[in-house]
């Protein structure tokens, strides 16, 4: 089993970057410590839904390597999906329900291999 500091560190080493970039965590080091310290990382394979359209909202998403597709349902026609944009790498999703207290906006599935951390919405 890997010791708390050093998951920690790990963490913090592969995400850093991530947050670094994104203007909400810009020249906020304690945040950005904050954030890493609670993250629960998975790895998931191509193909895979994150999370669906309409959902509640429990998680932010971070994606420290890998392309997901993100899919909204037309209004008009329940059962179709279109590409909406492609994110990788770098990028995090699932902020807006969270901010806002609605369901999921759109859904996200995994376009290959990808590594994601995810905070809850009670820590953030």
């Amino acid at each position: 089993m890997i010791s708390p500091s050093l998951k920690l560190i790990v963490l913090g080493h592969i995400f850093h970057s991530v947050m670094h970039e994104k203007t909400i965590f810009k020249n906020n080091p304690d945040l950005i410590n904050y954030v890493t310290s609670h993250l629960d990382t998975k790895i998931y394979q191509p193909e895979m839904t994150i999370l669906n359209q309409g959902e509640e909202a429990k998680n932010l998403y971070f994606i420290a390597r890998g392309n997901c597709n993100v899919y909204v349902r037309l209004l008009h026609r329940k059962t179709e999906e279109k590409v909406n944009k492609i994110i990788g790498s770098g990028d995090f999703f699932g902020e807006i329900a969270l901010i806002t207290g609605g369901k999921r906006t759109a859904t996200v599935r995994t376009e290959n291999y990808c590594t994601t951390s995810h905070i809850t919405f009670e820590t953030f």
